[in-house]
């Protein structure tokens, strides 16, 4: 099980309560630090201990090693209630938009610390396709390499994420039903923005082949 980082929990509540204000306000500090403590806890009865995500009927995401730019963007989304995502209006918006955004920021900087083994969910004799479609795009269909925005090892750059390790039906429903739920409204800025051109261009076997590839990155 892993275990929350008491050294970025500190280092994160400094910022909110300086040492000279600390004395005062003790209980503050504590409350804001079980604050912090409760939110993780939360995320992972849904994402798992370790932020690895989960397979399944709803699959669901994971989140660690995701970069800190990506999440806080993310959650800015969802407690914006620009997603059409019911099950983060439900579980999600409520209690992201009910804190501190130094919460939020210290949720997304814990989760972005963990390494758990990639979910390796999607099928084995795609991985070879999609590593070349991630690597080098698709250059007939005007489809860069995934690369480009995501990193040569899909770990993700800035508010672009990673997808190194993901669940591989999480991947896939994403990719499939992108250009449905962004086509009337395509994002223009945050981790969204410049997706849409790109995803809906793939064929259902070439992106069954990225989120199978992709799946097994570590």
């Amino acid at each position: 099980m892993a275990k929350i980082d008491l050294r970025l929990v500190a280092a994160l509540l400094a910022i909110v309560f300086p040492a000279t204000g600390y004395a005062q306000e003790p209980s503050a500090h504590a409350l804001a630090r079980q604050d912090l403590e409760a939110k993780i806890h939360y995320c992972k009865d849904c994402h798992g201990q370790s932020g690895q995500g989960f397979s399944g009927a709803h699959p669901i995401p994971r989140l660690a090693g995701q970069t800190i730019a990506y999440l806080k963007g993310k959650f800015q989304v969802i407690t914006e209630h620009k997603e059409d995502n019911p099950t983060a209006e439900t579980f999600m918006a409520p209690v992201l938009g009910s804190v501190d955004p130094i919460i939020t920021e210290g949720v997304a900087s814990h989760f972005s610390t963990l390494n758990p083994p990639p979910a390796s969910d999607g099928p084995q004799e795609l991985v070879t396709a999609g590593k070349k479609i991630y690597e080098e795009g698709i250059l007939d269909a005007n489809v860069p390499a995934c690369a480009a925005c995501h990193g040569p090892d899909a770990k993700g750059v800035d508010q672009n994420p990673r997808l190194a390790g993901q669940v591989y039906r999480y991947t896939l429903n994403v990719l499939m039903n992108w250009h449905k739920a962004h086509a009337k409204n395509p994002p223009a800025e945050g981790p969204l923005a410049g997706k849409s051109a790109n995803a809906h261009s793939l064929t259902q076997p070439q992106v069954e082949a990225v989120a199978a590839f992709l799946s097994h990155q570590k």
